[in-house]
């Protein structure tokens, strides 16, 4: 993914695997909403396998704190299919507050988001 000036470095998405056993879970990251921004987007999409371990939450936390933390961001949203309840619970775990609907890559999908400044 190319990146214009105004978006901040180091975005994209990273392989999660189990620590342990090197195991791939599945993908997790931060980039720019439908590939041009100006929000930034958290994302996590985890075999099946891996749901309900705690995994996705764990990467998540992990991420919002990098992009708040390391790039500086001042807002990231998560962009969600509205019926998925595990998905929705991650970005409550993540101190995220639903804002509403949204329409993004063609969907129709919820809108959670937290700032920096909470």
């Amino acid at each position: 993914m190319a990146f214009t000036a105004r978006q901040p470095p180091g975005l994209g998405l990273w392989a999660l695997e189990l620590r342990a056993t090197a195991e791939f879970l599945g993908q997790v990251g931060l980039f720019p909403v439908e590939g041009k921004g100006p929000e930034v987007e958290v994302a996590y999409e985890l075999a099946p396998r891996a749901w309900g371990r705690g995994y996705a939450t764990e990467a998540a936390r992990a991420l919002v704190d990098y992009g708040f933390g390391e790039i500086g961001l001042l807002r990231i949203v998560a962009l969600i299919v509205p019926d998925n309840a595990r998905s929705r619970r991650v970005a409550e775990k993540c101190a995220m507050t639903l804002e509403g609907p949204g329409r993004f890559y063609g969907l129709d999908l919820v809108v959670y988001a937290t700032s920096r400044l909470r």
